[in-house]
């Protein structure tokens, strides 16, 4: 059985993609991880606004082993 997709909004480490991504964590320490790539996007824009790819805000598909991908 395969596991749902899962999705989280990240951003370059200090701005530069060779850093790696940092995450939006949830209250508990964990990545926050959304069910659709829409709510995920959603949250996005309700955080930092409409243009949020201008602040190097990225979303990713996510594994439940935390390991993601750029969407």
């Amino acid at each position: 059985m395969s596991k749902k997709t899962k999705y989280a909004v990240s951003r370059s480490i200090e701005g530069i993609s060779l850093n790696g991504q940092e995450f939006i964590l949830a209250s508990n320490g964990k990545i926050l991880k959304f069910d659709t790539k829409e709510l995920c996007i959603e949250y996005a824009i309700k955080t930092v606004g409409e243009d949020y790819a201008d602040f190097d805000i990225n979303i990713c598909s996510i594994a439940e082993d935390d390991s993601y991908e750029l969407v």
